[in-house]
């Protein structure tokens, strides 16, 4: 079997083969466990995500993450795949390969607003969440 044939839900499900599938977190009940399922990156909190669900293979793991390098905690190193979809100029029209709007505030950093970093209460763990949304500071954490 080769994972990189896979389509995004069959990716995304083969990362959550020992991250934990979306079924996982839903069915032991931890996808209704506050923050602490923050700890679902794959497939629980990516699938929240707005343009998840269209079809765009560009929003899966390994679209970010190469399984075979450590990962690389840098914001700046994950603009450029944010940007693979999403329009840097706000005034530039939506197309095949850019269907994504162009965010108003910059094209730096995009992950530190966009896929904010949580503390799991009790355990001194941050976790990158990757329900990619416009994540305002001090809002309730969206389930």
């Amino acid at each position: 079997m080769n994972p990189a044939k896979l389509d995004p839900v069959e990716s995304v499900d083969f990362c959550g083969a020992c991250h934990r599938t979306y079924a996982d977190a839903v069915l032991s009940g931890q996808a209704k466990m506050g923050i602490i399922n923050v700890r679902l990156q794959p497939p629980y909190r990516l699938e929240k995500s707005k343009c998840w669900g269209k079809g765009d293979a560009r929003l899966t793991c390994v679209a970010c993450h190469d399984p075979h390098v450590e990962l690389i905690r840098s914001a700046e190193f994950y603009d450029a795949k944010c940007l693979r979809c999403h329009r840097q100029d706000p005034n530039a029209k939506r197309t095949a390969d850019h269907p994504g709007s162009a965010c108003k505030v910059g094209t730096k950093a995009c992950v530190t607003c966009h896929m904010p970093k949580l503390e799991v209460e009790g355990t001194h763990a941050i976790f990158t969440d990757h329900f990619i949304r416009i994540a305002h500071q001090g809002e309730p954490y969206p389930e």
